[in-house]
């Protein structure tokens, strides 16, 4: 077997290091909320200090190994607080003349809204985000999620200039247990608020913006039109659009599905595969002008141009992005004939990005793809080393099977952790695509350009459906095996910390192969054993009530242990609240029971009352009171017959009879708790 040094290059430790510092400086400020003022002037305190650092090092204590220790730590922190600071930085408490500074949520607002994006519509709305030019005739910026219902006549399109006159809302936050925070997601798009629009509140200006950006997007409206009138069946057409141009929109719900249960998700993504085919396509079309005096600047100069124009193709999304500030990395090195490492590159492509768009750390695709990259960076030549095939076509299969392997290794507690399943057959969905994915993309390119040409054969139109058919039918096959699905995996933060600890640890014994990093890899694996000790410990002893927000219904449950019994007008109807907190709390035995009035829990008893409003039951004083299905009575007489401490209203009822309870019990000083404004109550 080769020895560690001989196939792994080692990243530049200072690069990566501040890179990493600058991404934790992010994820910290967002957990805190860190006052731009404050950390300004410890960036200044810490930048000093460093500054002190340097002279005492070349002038008074040369080469002394404290000091140098001391500057390294200090330079990290240093990088920590102004990652802190660009993020702030970019929040609109910290910029002016945002909107989200002059919104009054009672009240209405008039924005002028120029078209920046068109997303994909849900059942009943088409959506789009909306760039703001004005509120209130005051100048300013920032997006804004605007929705329009389906049946109405509105059709934006992009750069579009419109005036609303509206009430703007906030996103929903998660209002049940383990539940997506749709309001949190937004805030990291930079959408703060929201809007519905109708044709009479809504009204175009008449003006239209023409960027260079509005540009490329009618380019791409343009190719895709010429591929649909290619009448290519819609799955193909879905597949193709995604895979060429980025956009998923069009790709159905039941192909999605396959390919996530196929563990082959990242394939209807552009990625460094894509970027790398593109590059290289040009290099060897653009290779006889070479032999021109200006010639190779000139070759460097349209591969890089034509690479990002690729990339607002494709919507410059953050795995694309990614992909292309690398290959823009490679390109300028090839030219000037260095030799770079590809970890180097990958984080500097990560280190511009981050200061650029803090934003983009908190994108699941940017973390999968970094984390994908620098797994298969360093895992793969180890993996590959372990068995080295006699027969060709092997060893390439082998290749196939340990990159796969690698980049599993590096993302799946990532992914255990957005996603809670693991595709066991990943490798066969890889093993039998990837060989061909620069054939399907190559081709794909020259289908993409004879279709915007006009000139299309139908050969080649056939021959491409069959290649696309044939690998959402390997998808599609793999995507069955449910018995190799495993679904519902417990992972939270605390075991994401622990494998990571775990990964990094064995990297260092892959790397250096020492004493004291096989003692700190051990210390990783009893460490993330303490922590699965500790949390089925938790698990066993916890016990909560809860009641859960649902539109036009109403559910509950009770938990002892590992033990839930879920309370359901249906008691066999499953959704997703339900499913999400089983996995989030662990439970292994589930229970349905259909709603009754009366539950105690604990020292705590509970009233439930529904449509017709009983509750009077001889000799029951209950501490909580749960308000459903908009029953008919009269507050003031409940409270002062039953005196609970505590009032629940569910979202099963209507919002104008929230309104009043809330009033009253404000008056009778009880406590109320809405489900519609405060999501989900628990009892302990």
């Amino acid at each position: 077997m080769l020895a560690p040094h001989s196939y792994i290059k080692y990243p530049n430790e200072a690069l990566a290091g501040l890179t990493l510092a600058l991404v934790a400086g992010i994820f910290l400020s967002d957990w805190f909320d860190l006052s731009l003022t404050v950390l300004s002037v410890f960036i200044f305190g810490c930048f000093f200090l460093l500054v002190i650092l340097n002279i005492l090092m070349r002038k008074v204590y040369v080469e002394n190994v404290t000091l140098v220790r001391v500057f390294g730590i200090f330079s990290l922190v240093l990088f920590m607080l102004l990652g802190a600071w660009v993020y702030q930085l970019h929040q609109p408490k910290n910029q002016k003349p945002h909107y989200a500074n002059y919104v009054k949520l009672d009240s209405l607002s008039t924005l002028v809204l120029e078209v920046a994006e068109e997303l994909k519509p849900n059942a009943f709305e088409n959506r789009y985000v909306m760039e703001v030019h004005k509120i209130d005739y005051t100048s300013s910026f920032g997006k804004l999620l605007v929705s329009i219902p389906k049946n109405d006549s509105i059709e934006p399109r992009l750069g579009q200039l419109f005036v609303m006159r509206t009430q703007l809302q906030l996103p929903s936050s998660a209002r049940n247990p383990f539940q997506f925070d749709y309001q949190n997601y937004l805030k990291h798009q930079g959408i703060r608020y929201q809007a519905r629009a109708d044709s009479i509140h809504f009204l175009p200006t008449g003006l239209q913006k023409k960027s260079i950006f509005y540009s490329i997007v009618q380019l791409r409206k343009t190719l895709q039109h010429r591929l649909q009138q290619q009448n290519f069946s819609p799955d193909t057409y879905g597949v193709m659009n995604a895979l060429l141009l980025g956009q998923r929109q069009d790709v159905s719900e039941e192909v999605n599905n396959d390919y996530i249960r196929a563990g082959a998700i990242h394939l209807l993504a552009v990625s460094g595969l894509h970027v790398g085919v593109i590059l290289f396509l040009v290099l060897g079309v653009l290779s006889p002008l070479k032999r021109l005096r200006l010639g190779k600047w000139l070759v460097l100069l349209i591969s890089i141009v034509s690479l990002w124009i690729y990339a607002a193709l494709a919507g410059l999304s953050p795995s694309v992005v990614r992909a292309v500030c690398m290959f823009t990395a490679i390109a300028l090195a090839m030219h000037f004939r260095q030799t770079t490492s590809t970890i180097n590159v990958v984080f500097i492509s990560m280190f511009i990005l981050v200061l650029l768009k803090p934003n983009f750390v908190f994108e699941v695709g940017f973390q999968l793809s970094y984390l994908a990259v620098i797994s298969i960076i360093y895992f793969n030549p180890f993996l590959n080393a372990l068995w080295k095939p006699p027969i060709w076509i092997i060893q390439k299969a082998w290749d196939l099977i340990t990159v796969s392997a690698a980049a599993q290794l590096g993302v799946m507690p990532l992914s255990l952790y957005y996603f809670h399943q693991f595709p066991g057959l990943f490798f066969l969905s890889n093993l039998f695509i990837i060989p061909f994915l620069g054939l399907i993309l190559g081709t794909g390119i020259f289908v993409l350009i004879a279709s915007f040409l006009g000139n299309l054969p139908l050969w080649i139109k056939n021959f491409y459906e069959i290649l696309i058919n044939s690998m959402n039918g390997v998808v599609a096959w793999v995507a069955k095996q449910e018995d190799f699905l495993i679904a519902g995996i417990h992972f939270d933060g605390w075991l994401l910390l622990g494998y990571a600890a775990m990964i990094v640890s064995l990297l260092y014994v892959i790397l250096k192969r020492n004493f004291r990093v096989v003692f700190v890899f051990g210390i990783s694996i009893l460490l993330l054993q303490g922590i699965y000790i500790y949390k089925s410990n938790k698990q066993n002893r916890q016990s909560e009530f809860v009641i859960f927000h649902q539109s036009r219904k109403s559910l509950l449950c009770e938990v002892m242990g590992k033990n839930v019994r879920f309370f359901k007008e249906e008691p066999y109807e499953q959704n997703l609240s339900l499913i999400d907190y089983q996995v989030g709390m662990n439970l292994q035995k589930v229970e349905m029971d259909s709603l009754r009035n009366v539950f105690r829990f604990r020292n705590q008893s509970i009233l439930l009352i529904g449509q017709a409003g009983i509750y009077k039951i001889q000799d029951f004083y209950p501490d909580v009171v749960i308000l459903t299905q908009s029953p008919k009575l009269n507050l003031n007489r409940l409270i002062q017959t039953l005196h609970p401490k505590t009032i629940v209203a569910d979202g099963s009822n209507y919002k104008y009879l929230v309104s009043l309870w809330r009033n009253t019990c404000k008056n009778e000083q009880i406590t109320f708790h809405s489900t519609y404004e405060k999501g989900f109550f628990r009892l302990h």
